[in-house]
């Protein structure tokens, strides 16, 4: 039980790695979507027309485009496989953190 501390610092440590992962798939995320966005903005026709002239056609191509978008789709992959990692890193922290105060409650006694 000793080395609960040094081990509820090393999953911290491991936490701090995830959070900075996480946000750099996220911005990465964000960017694909801005990239998306301003293709279909300014999208136009063979005449230079608008190839989505209003508000709704722009949100069902950017739909739809982020759904064939084999980089943005491993980008949420690995966002979400992230999530569940940083989660299940939370739980052993927690776990860690119970188990040693249930130790100095027992050498309390």
């Amino acid at each position: 039980m000793r080395e609960h501390p040094e081990k509820i610092e090393q999953i911290n440590l491991k936490i701090i790695q995830i959070n900075e992962r996480l946000q750099n798939v996220r911005d990465q995320i964000g960017k694909q979507e801005a990239l998306m966005t301003l293709e279909i903005v300014t999208a136009k026709d063979e005449l230079g027309k608008p190839l989505y002239p209003n508000e709704s056609l722009r949100n069902a191509a950017l739909l739809l485009s982020k759904d064939q978008s084999a980089e943005l789709q491993n980008l949420i992959t690995e966002e979400r496989a992230t999530e569940h990692h940083r989660a299940e890193l939370f739980a052993q922290l927690e776990r860690l953190r119970l188990e040693f105060k249930l130790f100095l409650l027992d050498k309390q006694e």
